[in-house]
């Protein structure tokens, strides 16, 4: 879902929140969604799961090396930017 709003132009995570549940009926046909839409809170609590299982043992402490980078415009921006 993150992925999928980012691509769409969500650029945070109240977007992306917003995102998934305009798109809900079409997530439904791929992903177990009995419990609805995560929250905007959950997104982040994930990506930043996600982010600190990648940094573990990284002299690279803000996870680039690791491609948490989106690129929005042609700019490549840290993910930690959005969190």
């Amino acid at each position: 879902m993150m992925i999928c709003g980012v691509v769409a132009g969500a650029d945070d995570f109240v977007a992306i929140a917003r995102f998934a549940n305009t798109k809900k009926d079409w997530f439904s046909k791929f992903l177990d969604m009995t419990h609805g839409v995560p929250s905007h809170d959950r997104f982040n609590a994930i990506l930043n799961a996600i982010k600190g299982c990648s940094r573990a043992g990284s002299s690279d402490p803000d996870g680039i090396s690791a491609g948490l980078l989106l690129e929005k415009n042609g700019v490549r921006v840290p993910m930690r930017v959005f969190g």
